[in-house]
């Protein structure tokens, strides 16, 4: 049987399309969705792969929900028409929060599942409603088997979660409609928030709970950690510093790092669940040139503005003062100089 007669039985059998040249595959080819902030999305080669398993890791307090909400309140403006959920695994949703992070909470699905399975039974048939565009789970560490729910403490069940997680990624990989070239809202991005444990032992590493499936199966897995924090004397945190390393990506190069400032409350570097753009958005400008540094002068584009500035404080100063438009030229000459032209960010 020649190769031309095998498509033919291979499209009897199963419908067109499933084997064909990747030159015209047009779905084969990665898109991604923005994460809200400009830096991941920049070291990340465009933000969270669409369609498939992103997981983001690290300690407590790192900052890990934070990227998820604004993931969440920047898409809902990108897709109106799009559908979004959370799973709140850890009872710990805090729609006020939400809210200032520029969530539209009529957009938001929500569900608190007891135990695990029933948790992932629900993801997965929201997953095959084929109209859900981005599922947010929160988080894989705090999922409790049914058997450890209801057992008791001296229950040995070890290995459980693993099992169980193992098999809800890999029923809920998503395939790619290869001919399908806009953006499917039915074909679900999760988005896994995990937590990091300390391994046991003189070489123990840190680990992720929940089993290796994720790990293996996850297009896109990014490290969070808090790094440093802006502080009133009275000892309140108003802003928060998060470092980040991007420890796989099978879209883009992996082992990029980055960071991004996030507001807590309102203060001269921005308003309350917002991350301070001008911070991530400046750093990038000189780093690729788009902002030229001469010892302490700093000039942008001509277009944008065609005097100097003697330090970068008034620089920003100036930048802060300016509509939307002028910051968002700016953001586009950054992608362009990146080679993100054509990224969904």
């Amino acid at each position: 049987m020649s190769l031309a007669q095998s498509l033919k039985l291979i499209e009897k059998k199963f419908g067109p399309n499933k084997v064909l040249p990747v030159s015209q595959a047009v779905g084969a080819f990665i898109q991604h969705i923005p994460t809200g902030s400009l830096s991941l999305d920049l070291e990340t080669g465009g933000g969270w792969v669409q369609g498939k398993v992103n997981e983001v890791f690290g300690p407590w307090s790192g900052g890990k929900t934070f990227i998820a909400l604004k993931t969440v309140a920047t898409n809902q403006q990108l897709y109106p028409d799009a559908n979004f959920a959370w799973m709140d695994a850890e009872g710990a949703f805090d729609s006020e929060w939400a809210q200032t992070c520029g969530v539209d909470l009529d957009r938001l699905l929500i569900f608190t599942p007891e135990y695990m399975e029933e948790a992932l039974e629900i993801a997965d048939t929201l997953i095959k409603s084929n109209d859900l565009f981005l599922l947010v789970i929160d988080s894989w560490a705090a999922l409790s088997p049914k058997s450890e729910f209801d057992g008791t403490m001296e229950d040995n069940t070890m290995g459980l979660r693993a099992r169980v997680g193992n098999k809800f990624i890999r029923k809920a990989r998503p395939t790619s409609d290869l001919v399908k070239e806009d953006i499917d809202m039915g074909k679900t991005t999760l988005l896994i928030i995990n937590q990091t444990y300390s391994g046991i032992g003189p070489y123990a590493t840190e680990e992720t709970p929940g089993g290796k499936q994720l790990g293996y199966l996850a297009m896109l897995r990014v490290k969070i950690r808090k790094s440093d924090l802006v502080q009133e004397p009275n000892g309140t945190v108003i802003c928060q510093q998060s470092t980040f390393i991007v420890e796989k990506n099978k879209t883009f190069r992996p082992k990029t790092k980055g960071e991004f400032w996030f507001n807590l409350t309102d203060n001269p570097m921005g308003k309350a669940g917002t991350i301070s753009r001008l911070d991530e958005l400046v750093r990038y400008a000189i780093a690729f040139g788009v902002i030229k540094q001469s010892g302490a002068w700093y000039s942008l584009p001509e277009h944008v503005y065609s005097e100097r500035f003697q330090g970068k404080a008034n620089m920003l100063e100036w930048l802060s003062e300016q509509p939307e438009e002028t910051v968002n030229a700016l953001e586009v000459l950054v992608h362009g100089a990146v080679g993100l032209v054509d990224a969904n960010i």
